[in-house]
């Protein structure tokens, strides 16, 4: 039903302006179902952890750099997120006991995170049982295929990395 859904935007649009090529506008709502599918399982993935999306992947940051502190800004930077919204997430890992956070002690401006052993913990018992999750889903694609997909997928993201930079709107010119 989605697929035929689909295909009768797409060939409205061709109908609609025949000078276009829709493969574009197609590749966006493929990406953007395939977010929301993915995005819905790691919810309920999460629950068990009592923890959203989001806040997996600071923690996941987090992980990785253990035995660093991270100010919130790198964590931002390194995640593509707001500075409120990386404040909000990592305020409600420290909450949880997952996650340390304090002043840094040469700039009292920055706020330094760092992993917690409860943090760490819950870490070593979700990535091992992730990867096999995700090698499951993923068994069907060859691993060539993953590569090409993974290469596209960075493609796109550098094109689009000019207008997330400057908090820019492509221009869109009017009727």
């Amino acid at each position: 039903m989605r697929d035929q859904h689909l295909q009768a935007i797409i060939d409205k649009l061709d109908e609609q302006f025949p000078d276009y090529d829709h493969t574009a506008i197609r590749l966006v709502v493929e990406l953007s179902n395939t977010y929301h599918i993915l995005t819905s399982v790691m919810e309920r993935a999460f629950a068990k952890y009592k923890i959203t999306p989001q806040s997996m992947d600071v923690l996941t940051l987090l992980y990785m750099k253990r035995g660093q502190e991270c100010t919130l800004g790198e964590i931002g930077e390194l995640l593509l997120v707001s500075p409120a919204n990386v404040t909000g997430l990592v305020q409600g890992l420290v909450r949880k006991g997952l996650v340390g956070r304090r002043e840094d002690p040469q700039d009292r401006r920055k706020r330094l995170a760092e992993i917690t052993p409860q943090g760490i913990a819950l870490m070593e018992d979700f990535l091992p049982k992730s990867a096999r999750f995700l090698q499951d889903v993923f068994a069907a694609v060859s691993p060539e295929d993953k590569r090409r997909l993974c290469a596209h997928l960075r493609q796109i993201a550098d094109l689009l990395m000019p207008y997330w930079e400057k908090r820019i709107l492509p221009e869109l010119e009017g009727p």
